[in-house]
């Protein structure tokens, strides 16, 4: 790929890094609660199916990340995830995405709610992992005492 100018490189770059953190906290979910299953309505589950399918626009269309959606079960139903309340002052409420819709059309900055959304991103991420962690620990607990 060749650049027309600095600002073309800067958001290559930019792109660059995204994938990087997408693929990350992709494999950190995985790691933590296992095989996706898009086809299951639950908030987790829509959690990740949205996650999964911006790791795979970046990862595989690194310079311009594009909405591909080759699994049937992506394409099925739209996904939604209603942000904690907690998280409500970064300028959102939910997340709403219907890939069907959406396959073929590059990303926008705007569907990924921009900076305060990778902020939410993260942090759901760190959370879900944490609360996971907490009934992990619990479990392994009550089995011990028993």
């Amino acid at each position: 790929m060749t650049f027309q100018n600095s600002q073309d490189f800067i958001w290559n770059q930019l792109n660059v890094n995204l994938c990087g953190f997408w693929i990350t906290l992709d494999e950190a979910l995985q790691d933590g609660f296992g095989d996706k299953c898009p086809n299951r309505d639950s908030p987790l589950d829509d959690f990740r199916a949205i996650f999964f399918m911006f790791r795979c626009a970046f990862a595989h269309k690194i310079s311009q990340p594009t909405w591909k959606v080759g699994k049937a079960a992506y394409r099925r139903r739209p996904y939604c995830f209603s942000v904690p309340q907690e998280y409500r002052n970064l300028g959102f409420d939910e997340l709403y995405f219907d890939f069907a819709a959406l396959d073929g059309q590059r990303v926008r900055n705007e569907q990924m709610k921009a900076f305060p959304g990778l902020f939410f991103f993260a942090q759901m991420t760190c959370k879900l992992l944490a609360e996971r962690s907490s009934e992990l620990l619990n479990e392994s607990t009550k089995t011990v005492s028993k």
